[in-house]
């Protein structure tokens, strides 16, 4: 009898430490401008310079730089060999780690803007939104921009152009992923609660991206797995497709204050967020059905 409640107990602290664990994982993520510090200067009179310095745990995509200037013409951005990276996915994708400094030719007279795209994520697996990084620049007088603007979303026109090759998803009412399960999309804040206004059932909110390695491994891995299709089926299963990072896609990861995908959230029957149950990240599939389990019991 002991050893059946101890047993109950082991398992039940080990759920708990599953969850815990997970949550730890998403609190540490840093924000965007702590995990890419960006900086831009004049180097010489025909180039300009620009450094990012990614934190440990984070690495930027070498091939998703973007540069554009106002009132100055740029060359080839001077991109250093980046380390080597393969995502099962998208396949070889360089990526830079620790201090990077990129250098640009150009011809201006005077001041110019200089506008850097970027995309970055963590080893934990979320990726970051494109992000836009603007400096100040003043040709004559050299040195690095005193304020370097950055701002965690590129426009939609950058966006498209850093994702070139990537098919931006519809938005159609319904959307099968490649696992199997049948999402219903929601586009907006609005849309999300008017879904969840009277769900009757325990409700998952998943944030994706085509652009998401970490989404795809849900796909394939997790989200596909029979015992894990088993317990979906019982749920109001909601998804927010946010690859073009529009103003609604944005808004809704700031609802949940999330700086990217993979993110999922599960709700109650009442349309609640049940506390502390957040996926960030990829989960394999015995840890999903625990945290599924406790998503049910809601």
């Amino acid at each position: 009898m002991g050893g059946g409640r101890n047993q109950a107990l082991r398992t039940l602290l080990f759920l708990l430490y599953a969850l815990v664990a997970g949550q730890v994982a998403a609190a540490d993520l840093l924000e965007p401008e702590q995990a890419f510090r960006f900086s831009a200067g004049v180097a010489d009179a025909g180039h300009a310079e620009v450094r990012f310095v990614v934190a440990d745990g984070y690495y930027l995509y070498r091939d998703r730089l973007r540069f554009s200037a106002e009132g100055a013409r740029l060359g080839q951005a001077e991109l250093p060999v980046g380390l080597p990276h393969k995502d099962e996915f998208f396949g070889e994708m360089p990526i830079y780690r620790g201090t990077v400094s990129i250098r640009i030719p150009l011809q201006a007279e005077g001041g110019f803007e200089l506008k850097v795209i970027s995309q970055g994520c963590a080893d934990a697996g979320v990726c970051y939104v494109p992000m836009e990084s603007k400096a100040s620049l003043l040709l004559s007088g050299g040195g690095p921009s005193d304020t370097p603007r950055f701002s965690i979303y590129a426009s939609d026109l950058d966006i498209a152009t850093v994702l070139v090759g990537i098919v931006v998803g519809a938005s159609a009412f319904m959307a099968e992923s490649r696992s199997g399960v049948a999402f219903t999309r929601v586009a907006s804040v609005a849309e999300l609660d008017q879904r969840l206004a009277a769900p009757g059932k325990p409700a998952m909110l998943d944030f994706y991206a085509d652009w998401c390695v970490s989404c795809k491994e849900m796909e394939k891995l997790t989200f596909s797995h029979p015992r894990v299709r088993a317990q979906l089926d019982r749920m109001l299963l909601l998804q927010a497709d946010v690859t073009p990072a529009s103003d609604a896609d944005r808004a809704l990861l700031k609802r949940f204050s999330l700086f990217g995908p993979p993110g999922i959230i599960f709700f109650d029957a009442q349309g609640r967020e049940i506390p502390g149950l957040r996926v960030v990240g990829y989960q394999p599939p015995e840890r999903f059905l625990k945290t599924l389990a406790a998503a049910a019991g809601h």
